[in-house]
């Protein structure tokens, strides 16, 4: 894991202002470096959990008579190394007391209003403690993957003050477990898979059940199946399913929905509450986390576009009814972030999500 800059490494654990303990690395360096540079590197060797929290700039690590790291000799953290971004003061209200906010759980002194969260010492942790503070002072403004997703305090900024177009990141990411995703990719892949005519008729005929079409049902059973990975009972997800080309994020909330009914009801509301707000983005939004993936769910009618998805999203889970049986079909495609086994595996885990779950659902009419 060896950095070109870095001359000498240690890593420590500390307890933070609220007891809690962080990863502190300390770094004596032949030239410049920024935080940016050594997370990214790091990461592509340790998991998320493992990379420090704090950066340390020395001039030298202290050593015991013996030649052994002395851990009681070194400094508290400073956080000293460059952030890779340059400083830009607060210049609003809510950016100055979003900035007081970020400083109080970051242990910092002035943080910069272009600053990624989690390049400057934030972790999930303390991600979910600003979310609660934000909740008190801007209740129902933000959910946790807002925070994920718009990572900087002139994002948060524009989000809570109503400018969500011009805030820069438009995709929302949920937390897979590690097995899911790669370091380093060897490249994109799609393949197609079906849903048995005898489950695709059962779908249908839930769909008409609850007055809803095909996609709605299957959108919910996919959302329910990456909430399941993710061990999250909210999680977002993007869908094209209103509107030709147009995209919009859905926050899921699987906490309430007790039946597949009440789950494909919220699912519903959930699309004719939300207009579509955006076009496919031209670019992929910054990955906030190692593990972050960004799905869509689509019909495949309303993407008639020849380039892939998989440049702007990670899993990108297309389908289509046949007129004629009535035979749903689906396009799989993944970025080469994902690991390619294991996109094979959510096919296959999701084809029986489906059948168990309309079969339940016709044996509960019985």
């Amino acid at each position: 894991m060896e950095h070109p800059a870095v001359l000498e490494a240690a890593v420590t654990v500390r307890s933070n202002a609220e007891g809690e303990k962080e990863l502190c690395a300390y770094v004596r360096t032949a030239g410049p470096v920024n935080v940016v540079e050594l997370r990214s590197h790091l990461s592509e060797k340790l998991p998320e959990y493992m990379l420090p929290s704090h950066y340390t700039s020395v001039e030298k690590l202290p050593m015991t008579v013996n030649g052994k790291l002395d851990r009681n000799a070194l400094p508290e953290p400073q956080m000293n190394v460059e952030s890779g971004t340059a400083y830009a003061a607060p210049r609003t209200e809510i950016e100055q007391e979003l900035a007081e906010i970020w400083n109080k759980l970051l242990g910092h002194e002035r943080a910069g209003i272009r600053d990624n969260f989690f390049d400057v010492g934030g972790n999930s942790l303390l991600l979910i403690r600003m979310f609660a503070q934000l909740e008190k002072k801007y209740p129902g403004k933000l959910s946790v993957s807002d925070l994920f997703s718009y990572t900087t305090i002139m994002e948060l900024s524009k989000l809570l003050t109503g400018s969500q177009e011009e805030a820069g990141a438009t995709i929302a990411f949920v937390l897979l477990p590690s097995r899911f995703v790669v370091r380093s990719g060897g490249g994109d892949g799609v393949f197609g898979f079906a849903l048995p005519s005898a489950a695709s008729r059962r779908v249908a005929a839930l769909a008409n059940q609850e007055g809803v079409d095909v996609p709605t049902v299957l959108l919910a059973l996919f959302g329910l199946l990456l909430s399941e990975y993710a061990e999250a009972e909210t999680i977002p997800c993007q869908a094209m399913m209103r509107g030709q080309g147009l995209v919009q994020t859905l926050e899921m909330d699987f906490s309430a929905a007790a039946e597949l009914t009440d789950l494909i009801k919220q699912t519903d509301a959930s699309l004719r509450r939300k207009e579509a707000t955006m076009a496919v983005p031209s670019s992929p939004a910054g990955r906030p986390v190692f593990g972050s993936v960004a799905p869509l769910f689509y019909s495949m009618d309303l993407y008639g576009q020849a380039a892939s998805l998989t440049s702007v999203y990670d899993i990108a889970l297309g389908m289509s009814a046949n007129a004629d049986d009535g035979e749903i079909t689906f396009l799989f495609e993944y970025s080469s972030a994902m690991n390619g086994q294991q996109m094979r595996q959510v096919a296959k885990d999701y084809l029986e999500m489906i059948s168990l779950a309309v079969e339940n659902e016709e044996a509960a009419l019985m």
